[in-house]
């Protein structure tokens, strides 16, 4: 494990590139001139990694434990990884996934920020998140270790939705009695960037549901990409208005100020964490993909 390894939420960004949100314009580079930056619904802009020591420590504290929760999940041998052998009828050895490495937050986190971070944060930060943890196997990392063909990057999209629908059915819904403005209700979507932070309502999250289901549908009929990329523009704000809540969440579990209704919901914030980043990887493959036909 290692800090110059990829990884969700974080990709190589080129020293003079154009850096976006990550649900619209995004500039990445694989050239000796780029860097690493992290990227959260916080900071959609991206944050450099050799800029962190300069940042606040609520800047520091919030961008690890965004880049933890989208990478980490408990400790759990039963889940595995990949299937390896030397052929497809191998026995024995090629029938058994690997075992999951048992790790601890602080050794996590210290691989990926010691040189950036301040010892004190990463201490605070490991302490909240004790046990023993794992990578987190499924979807892939990151759309940049996608082969860029057509059929590589449908089957990918495929993935990841797969592992969408998941997040998001595991999420509760909003309660009907909020201010119904933004998505749903009798008002149009905010604009991506500045939707409401709240869940989605019941009525919102079949909608997303039925919308991930039609851009699978969509790929597995071979429809053409700007297809499914209108498809997507329906679901991104969605996607959006759910890291913005999980934004202000992770705030109040890292200030240990949440009140009863955060704390019940702070259980959460993985789920809506990797939502987030799979959403904003989803839409970059869309792009490329865009690109292609």
């Amino acid at each position: 494990m290692s800090a110059n390894q990829p990884s969700r939420g974080k990709v190589r960004r080129q020293s003079r590139g154009v850096f976006g949100s990550p649900f619209n314009t995004v500039g990445f580079g694989v050239g000796s001139a780029t860097e690493w930056a992290y990227l959260s619904s916080r900071f959609p802009t991206g944050i450099l990694r050799n800029a962190l020591s300069q940042q606040p420590d609520e800047t520091q504290r919030s961008v690890a434990d965004w880049w933890f929760l989208a990478n980490f999940e408990p400790f759990d041998r039963a889940k595995g990884g990949p299937h390896f052998g030397f052929d497809k009828d191998s026995a024995g050895f090629g029938q058994a996934p690997f075992a999951p490495v048992p790790l601890t937050a602080s050794t996590i986190l210290n691989a990926e920020f010691a040189d950036v971070v301040d010892n004190v944060i990463l201490d605070g930060l490991a302490a909240r998140h004790p046990g023993e943890w794992m990578h987190i196997t499924s979807p892939p990392v990151s759309f940049q270790n996608t082969p860029q063909t057509d059929e590589a990057i449908r089957q990918d999209l495929v993935r990841r939705l797969e592992a969408l629908e998941r997040q998001i059915q595991s999420l509760p819904t909003q309660p009907k009695s909020v201010d119904r403005h933004g998505i749903g209700g009798n008002h149009p979507p905010s604009d991506i960037d500045t939707p409401l932070p709240r869940l989605l309502l019941k009525a919102e999250k079949a909608e997303a549901l039925a919308l991930i289901s039609e851009c699978r549908s969509g790929i597995s009929d071979r429809a053409p990409a700007k297809a499914i990329a209108e498809l997507w523009e329906k679901l991104k704000p969605y996607l959006a208005s759910l890291g913005l809540f999980a934004a202000v969440l992770l705030g109040e579990a890292l200030k240990g100020s949440a009140n009863q209704i955060g704390s019940d919901l702070i259980q959460h914030l993985p789920d809506l964490v990797q939502a987030y980043d799979n959403g904003a990887t989803i839409s970059q493959l869309i792009k490329v993909l865009v690109g292609l036909g």
